[in-house]
């Protein structure tokens, strides 16, 4: 947690290097009337909101790795995350806010498959630990930001708390549904003869 504590440290010194505002409504028709809306308080307490945005970082980072841990553990009876993933989602969404976390934790299942089934082809090992491939989508997320943001018209989707809500919930029921079939998996005889 030392990294957290750093990255809301930073923040709240520098108070203006988030990669995108937390309170910002990017509402479009008015957007292109007015500019987007900034409340008072964030325009006279640029410090205040530097220590919100790392704040919401951290909480969206590891509040979503708890989730899916206590998930993994009640389904499979295992923990499938471990303790240091949720602490390094943490550290991760303290630095770059969570609308970036939000966007690595995405891309991260997809980089363990493709990095984890080459290992496994590779050297023929089963287990995978999640943490490098969050490292790495994470990198990915901050080298390709302006794309998603701009390109991928993210900032339309994250302007509309009622569409993350649906999206972060079926996300996770699909998470949970995929740990069923994987335990269902495990109980069948012909898992057991590998």
């Amino acid at each position: 947690m030392p990294g957290a504590l750093v990255a809301i440290l930073w923040a709240i010194v520098s108070g203006e290097l988030q990669m995108i505002h937390v309170w910002v409504d990017w509402d479009y028709d008015l957007v292109a009337l007015y500019g987007p809306y900034l409340p008072e308080w964030m325009k006279d307490h640029q410090h205040l909101h530097g220590f919100i945005w790392s704040l919401s970082g951290l909480v969206t980072g590891a509040g979503l790795m708890w989730a899916a841990r206590s998930a993994a553990f009640l389904i499979l009876g295992v923990p499938a995350i471990g303790f240091g993933d949720v602490t390094l989602m943490a550290m991760i969404g303290a630095f770059m806010g969570w609308q970036p976390t939000l966007c690595a934790l995405a891309i991260a299942p997809l980089v363990g498959m493709v990095l984890g089934f080459g290992g496994r082809i590779l050297t023929g090992r089963s287990f995978v630990a999640f943490g490098p491939y969050l490292c790495i989508a994470a990198f990915v997320v901050l080298c390709i930001w302006r794309w998603l943001w701009e390109g991928l018209r993210l900032k339309i989707i994250f302007s509309h708390w009622p569409t993350i809500a649906g999206m972060v919930a079926g996300s996770f029921v699909a998470f949970c549904i995929l740990l069923v079939g994987l335990r269902i998996f495990r109980a069948t005889p012909a898992a057991k003869l590998r």
